[in-house]
């Protein structure tokens, strides 16, 4: 045996620490499955390893499993550890359970970096963080573009104060019995996960001139599946969308770092809940569109931004 296996069959470092006397039965689960999937060498979705190999080396590693207070069936074990890659406070991860299950650093870092109190960031924070976000701003442009809307980059304006300039903007112009409709969708693009409970109102306040409000965040792939729950509320509350733009590991470490730009090929943007058609009151959405996009005419507003067939 060489001696990595050794290692990696040995019991867990910190075992110890953990007070198999008082924890919920899920908690036990969380730690328990992590560890197993460590000590299996399941790492990552490539040597992802099956429930019940996984329900094994847990109870071979852990025998407390089993002990009074609260003991754990290998039944009960098995749907907390389906119910652990939904959970953003787990390193378990799944991408189908047919896949199997593998301990995510992502996730263990999503789950740390979600547990930190949210602060307003700081000048230079805030300033990287603009700069990431640019790059993403093409992506999430050419991606309501396809929704029917001539867009442009609106990050830029300062004519409506604080939280009122868009990322992206998109007017779609509809002409029905010489009626003319216009509708205003905007998005708000974020880098990363992270924080999104503070940043999310700056999308929530476009409502007051915009029909359709997208709240764009940016995570792996694999992180998916924790994302939180929450978003769906908020997204119902609010009445927003939501779109997370998927990308993988090693391009969100390149965003992140500011490396080198993104292309549509290494972005996929899923809406995860669509953003509801909301009426508006006039006077709000005619300050946006005449101070704001510097929109005087309907003809103007006609040829304002492009649309998806003139990109090149």
């Amino acid at each position: 045996m060489h001696s990595s296996d050794t290692e990696l069959a040995k019991p867990i470092v910190g075992s110890a620490h953990f007070d198999w006397t008082q924890e919920t039965r899920m908690a036990k689960v969380l730690f328990a499955g992590a560890e197993a999937l460590k000590a299996l060498g399941a790492i990552s979705k490539e040597t992802a390893k099956k429930g019940d190999e996984v329900v094994r080396k847990a109870f071979e590693l852990f025998p407390q499993l089993s002990e009074d207070p609260k003991p754990v069936s290998e039944d009960t074990f098995k749907q907390y550890l389906s119910q652990a890659v939904s959970d953003p406070a787990s390193a378990i991860n799944c991408e189908g359970p047919w896949r199997g299950y593998y301990y995510s650093e992502a996730a263990k870092n999503f789950a740390e970096e979600s547990a930190k109190p949210t602060e307003a960031p700081a000048p230079e924070v805030e300033q990287r963080r603009r700069e990431k976000e640019r790059i993403l701003y093409p992506i999430v442009k050419l991606w309501l573009q396809g929704q029917g809307f001539r867009c442009s980059d609106t990050s830029n304006l300062r004519s409506l104060g604080k939280w009122g300039n868009p990322d992206i903007t998109g007017l779609k112009i509809t002409e029905t019995f010489q009626a003319i409709n216009i509708e205003v969708a905007t998005v708000e693009v974020k880098p990363t996960y992270a924080d999104w409970e503070y940043y999310i109102f700056e999308a929530v306040a476009h409502r007051r001139f915009s029909n359709r409000v997208y709240f764009a965040l940016t995570a792996p792939q694999e992180l998916l599946p924790k994302l939180p729950r929450d978003l769906r509320y908020y997204a119902e509350l609010y009445k927003i969308g939501i779109l997370v733009l998927l990308i993988q590991r090693r391009d969100f470490d390149d965003l992140l770092g500011l490396r080198r730009d993104l292309s549509q090929e290494d972005v996929f943007v899923q809406e995860l809940y669509s953003a509801p058609y909301t009426f508006v009151q006039a006077e709000y959405q005619k300050r946006f569109i005449e101070q704001g996009l510097a929109i005087r005419s309907m003809q103007e507003a006609c040829n304002w931004g492009s649309g998806i067939e003139e990109e090149s």
